[in-house]
C-alpha cells in the first residue's frame, strides 16, 4: 500500500460535478508512478484506461479532454503526466516563540498600515485635485463648511467664522488673481 497527493478539484466546479471525470482523475492519480524515472506517469491505451476505470471510451476521452483543458493532465501518444500537486512559495513557518509571534504579527500589522497610509495618501491626492479644479484652496472648503455649522447655531463655529474671515478672503482673492 502506498499513498499519494491529489489536487482539491472541488474549486473547478465543470470537474469535480462531473463524476466519470472525477473518477478518471482519482484513478489517474493512483495509477501514476512514484519513482523517479516514472513519476506522476501513467503508460496506458485509451481502451484500456476505459476498462480500468469502468467508464466507456467515450466517456473516457471526454474526461481526458476536460482534464487537459484545465491542465491536470498532459497527454502525448499514451503517456499520461498527471499533474497531481501545485507548486506554490514556501510555507511561512511557525513561529516557535511567542516573542516571534508577536515580532511577526507586528510586522503583519506595519505591513497593513503602510498599504493603508500609501492608499490614503493616493486618496488625499485626488481630493486635493478635486477641491483645487473647483477654485478652491482645502482652507476654503473647510471655511466654508464652518460658515454652515455657524447657520446651524453653532456658536464655536461662529467664533471660527469671525476669526477667520479676513484669511478666507485673502484666499478668494487669490484664486481670483491666479484665474485672470
Amino acid at each position: 500500500m502506498r499513498y499519494t497527493t491529489v489536487i482539491d478539484i472541488r474549486e473547478i466546479p465543470e470537474v469535480y460535478r462531473n463524476p466519470n471525470i472525477r473518477l478518471l482523475y482519482l484513478h489517474l492519480c493512483l495509477l501514476a508512478g512514484y519513482h523517479d524515472n516514472d513519476r506522476d506517469l501513467v503508460r496506458i491505451s485509451i481502451r484500456n484506461l476505459a476498462v480500468s476505470s469502468g467508464l466507456t471510451v467515450s466517456a473516457t476521452r471526454h474526461a481526458v479532454a476536460i482534464l487537459v483543458k484545465y491542465k491536470l493532465l498532459r497527454v502525448k501518444g499514451s503517456v499520461y503526466r498527471v499533474r497531481k500537486y501545485i507548486e506554490e512559495g514556501s510555507i511561512t513557518p511557525r513561529a516557535r516563540t511567542r516573542k516571534a509571534a508577536m515580532v511577526a504579527a507586528a510586522a503583519k500589522i506595519e505591513a497593513a498600515d503602510a498599504a493603508n497610509r500609501e492608499q490614503t495618501e493616493e486618496q488625499s491626492k485626488e481630493e486635493l485635485e478635486s477641491i483645487y479644479a473647483q477654485g478652491k484652496t482645502p482652507f476654503m472648503v473647510w471655511y466654508e463648511k464652518k460658515m454652515e455649522d455657524a447657520a446651524a447655531g453653532d456658536i464655536d463655529a461662529q467664533r471660527i467664522v469671525n476669526e477667520k474671515r479676513a484669511q478666507y478672503e485673502a484666499h478668494s482673492n487669490n484664486i481670483k488673481t491666479k484665474k485672470q
